[in-house]
């Protein structure tokens, strides 16, 4: 059943705006930073604009209403952003808000930015407390100062949250927020103690870690006897840990370090460090009974620690893919991603159903296999569909497309020239070949030019002693591809050059000897890994 909305937050209806032009349409923006601002506010808010903009001869065509942050320059406002495309695409010529701060608290600069975006398009944006109007003269400067106001506000509250935050720190008491799981803080009390539903299975955890057992090992256990966490998800390895590295597990005082962007701004970003904080002495702050001891918790890590150095090494961040189809095939129990593991040899790579990896086989028996003989079957199945396609085909023009967005062919042909061209004094690669294929008797260059008379266009060389060989030593004909070595075939100079299959060798600048006709695994209807039936 859908959800009733307000009267206050409605959009306006077909018949409203039938025969209503751009002029006559106008949309309403309401924030709120935090859900402790009531709903009633805002509804307040939407009364008043909705009571004005009628005053005004107006029609209220959508209501945008966000819960966002107006200060943070990381977060992204979807609301704000449709309000603005509605007043860019011509929708409408007015947009309405409250007071200057709920549209904006970055400042001067992002005001000014919008306020140009309206004046381009003889728009105009309507503040109620402020009665301004971007569209009447002289107004720039007031939505100016009123802008690096509220950007002032925002700053004078941050520094005041801070300096709270701090100071309850200092004191030895909970700055407040989320407690890890098994431990609780009675609100205004300021310390944390057990938590009598969560302590049972927190210190089950801690038990079963200082036995010497894994973190996944512990995650797959709770799930075989249906444990769930606070949020009634399953346990995996990563909250396991994520919840012992908190201090406060352990009856310390956390401490938390502020991520910042490239050019030194905070982010909304606190990452928990591992150490507590300290008195004056060195001493960590105690503020209640946690669910393990320090020394238990240091044990722990300790632990945990080893066994990532005894396993390689821990990483941060999202692993690349290290098998080729990671994340696209699904398992046929949960229906759930399967990812690839293992390293080295290609027979160590596996496809395993991640709910098996990760909670255990009570959550799903899994699926295990070799992840080269699954990209074989696929790579096979793909080779044969696209040679069925036929010439003009949509697929095929689609392939061709997306190859032509990933390589550049004039460009790589550039690249080539220039890394193929040899330095002054240097010789090039085949010319170096070349040299050592003739052996320790013949000259680098060719003497003479027989081809009319052997029949193909082969250049035979002439040894030292001034005569020609013909049937000691064989002219050397090359199979294979251009600078790939391949093997090497003899052909007696009685015999004709021109042996069917085969173009013969020229030596030095001339292009090498290359299978003559269609190559053996371009024949119609073939593919280089057979076809799929």
């Amino acid at each position: 059943m859908a959800k009733k909305t307000a009267e206050e937050f409605r959009d306006g209806s077909p018949e409203e705006l039938a025969g209503k032009s751009p002029e006559d349409l106008v949309d309403l923006y309401l924030r709120r930073s935090k859900k402790r601002e009531t709903v009633e506010t805002l509804k307040q808010h939407a009364r008043d604009l909705r009571h004005e903009m009628h005053r005004q001869g107006l029609t209220v065509r959508k209501v945008w209403l966000e819960q966002r942050s107006a200060s943070k320059q990381h977060v992204r406002r979807e609301k704000l952003e449709g309000a603005m495309a509605a007043v860019m695409d011509g929708e409408i010529k007015t947009l309405a808000v409250w007071k200057t701060d709920r549209f904006d608290r970055r400042g001067m600069a992002a005001i000014g930015t919008a306020l140009d975006e309206f004046d381009r398009r003889q728009a105009r944006l309507f503040v109620l407390q402020e009665r301004l109007d971007s569209s009447q003269p002289g107004t720039r400067i007031v939505f100016a100062i009123l802008a690096e106001r509220a950007r002032e506000e925002i700053k004078d509250l941050t520094l005041r949250v801070t300096t709270g935050k701090n100071a309850a720190r200092t004191a030895g008491r909970w700055p407040g927020g989320r407690t890890p799981y098994g431990v609780r803080s009675p609100r205004g009390s300021g310390h944390i103690e057990p938590d009598p539903a969560e302590y049972p299975h927190a210190r089950r955890i801690a038990d079963e870690l200082l036995a010497g057992k894994s973190a996944m090992r512990v995650a797959h256990d709770l799930e075989r006897d249906g444990i769930r966490t606070r949020d009634g998800a399953r346990w995996d390895a990563r909250a396991i840990t994520r919840m012992v590295r908190s201090t406060a597990w352990a009856g310390l005082l956390p401490t938390k370090e502020r991520r910042f962007d490239e050019h030194g701004q905070p982010l909304d970003v606190w990452v928990p460090s591992a150490e507590p904080v300290r008195d004056a002495e060195g001493n960590p702050v105690v503020i209640g009974t946690g669910v393990v001891s320090p020394g238990e918790r240091l044990r722990i890590l300790a632990l945990i620690e080893a066994r990532i150095t005894k396993m390689g090494g821990g990483s941060r961040g999202k692993r690349p893919h290290t098998t080729f189809l990671g994340g696209i095939f699904s398992c046929p129990y949960c229906q759930k991603g399967m990812t690839g593991s293992g390293s080295g040899s290609a027979r160590s790579l596996m496809y395993r159903c991640r709910t098996r990896s990760v909670y255990g086989k009570d959550a799903c028996p899994g699926v295990v296999v070799r992840a080269p003989r699954m990209d074989a079957a696929v790579e096979a199945m793909w080779l044969s569909h696209v040679l069925a396609l036929e010439h003009g085909s949509p697929g095929l023009d689609a392939i061709v497309r997306r190859w032509a967005v990933f390589h550049d062919v004039e460009k790589e042909q550039r690249r080539k020239e220039v890394m193929g061209r040899p330095r002054r004094g240097e010789e090039t690669p085949r010319q170096t070949g070349t040299r050592l294929l003739r052996g320790r008797h013949a000259v680098r260059k060719p003497v003479q030019d027989v081809g009319s008379r052997a029949g193909g266009g082969d250049r035979v060389t002439r040894p030292r002693s001034g005569r020609a060989r013909t049937g000691s030593r064989p002219l050397r004909l090359l199979r294979g591809r251009r600078g790939t070595g391949g093997r090497m075939g003899g052909v007696d100079a009685g015999r004709p050059a021109h042996a069917p299959g085969l173009r013969p060798e020229v030596v030095d600048d001339s292009p090498r000897t290359v299978p003559w006709g269609p190559r053996p695994d371009s024949r119609p209807g073939g593919s280089p890994v057979g076809r799929l039936t």
